[in-house]
């Protein structure tokens, strides 16, 4: 529901592309065990702006899962490289996986990927996952993703 509110509102008259972001994830590097999961993200951005937003839906059956967004800031340096950062909220759902202390859990993610001639991006994005010490266990959590991207929607 997140993901769809800060799509809508960040779509006014000059929007721009939204593109998704699939791919395998592996994190808590710094815990056992280590989980691999499945990734799905959307990232807009605004028509003619390095500004837009991102949204993610992540998780593995009965290990728990996240959803979150955010704002996000794309920069293209040339040669069809893409470089961008984000964070954002998020609703951390523990079942069987690890306890990140919390349920509101901030994301910040950063990616590189390069543009694909067919309009797509594939690339590789790093995240940490952290309550910000609204609990006094905040053991944080990072996650590595490939991914491959295409465009959803482009005006």
């Amino acid at each position: 529901m997140a993901l769809v509110l800060v799509l809508a509102a960040s779509a006014p008259s000059s929007a721009g592309e939204t593109q998704a972001l699939l791919g395998p994830s592996c994190g808590s590097f710094r815990h056992r065990p280590r989980r691999v999961f499945a990734s799905f993200e959307l990232d807009h951005q605004l028509d003619g702006s390095m500004f837009g937003c991102w949204g993610a839906l992540e998780g593995l059956t009965g290990d728990g899962g996240y959803i979150g967004a955010g704002p996000l800031v794309v920069l293209s340096p040339g040669s069809g490289w893409v470089i961008a950062g984000g964070s954002g909220p998020g609703y951390y759902v523990r079942q069987d996986g690890m306890d990140l202390g919390y349920a509101l859990e901030f994301r910040s993610t950063f990616y590189l990927a390069h543009r694909l001639k067919s309009s797509g991006l594939v690339g590789a994005s790093i995240s940490h996952y952290s309550n910000a010490h609204l609990s006094s266990y905040n053991p944080g959590a990072e996650v590595v993703r490939l991914f491959w991207s295409f465009p959803v929607f482009r005006r």
